[in-house]
């Protein structure tokens, strides 16, 4: 085990586990609509249900998302690091943090298209 391990580990877990935790107050809704924690897209200031549906909604994406991180972390722990291609994975591990995002953005589109179509 290496330092390049360690720290490729410790950095996927913590950044993991940080997904997941905030993801939590996210999925049970108790994160009022405010401009510094949340989703916030512009679909998700047209009104408080909006704000709840789709917070909640992109915390749900965040939890696989962040436990598959936890486990690229656990790998790159015991991943013998012999090429640079393996190290660039485990380093840029934590940006699928934007797959959430760019779901929940189109989550978003969705939901107000819904709420404003009047046949419904």
């Amino acid at each position: 085990m290496s330092w390049p391990n360690l720290l490729l580990c410790g950095s996927n877990l913590l950044c993991g586990g940080l997904f997941i935790g905030l993801a939590i107050p996210l999925i049970r809704r108790r994160v009022k609509m405010n401009h510094n924690y949340g989703f916030r897209y512009r679909e998700a200031f047209v009104s408080e249900e909006n704000w709840y549906e789709i917070n909640a909604h992109c915390g749900r994406l965040m939890i696989p998302w962040g436990a598959a991180l936890v486990v690229v972390g656990a790998v790159a722990l015991f991943m013998p690091l012999d090429h640079s291609y393996l190290v660039h994975a485990f380093a840029f591990a934590p940006c699928v943090v934007l797959v959430p995002c760019v779901q929940g953005k189109v989550f978003a589109r969705r939901l107000v298209e819904l709420n404003s179509c009047p046949d419904l």
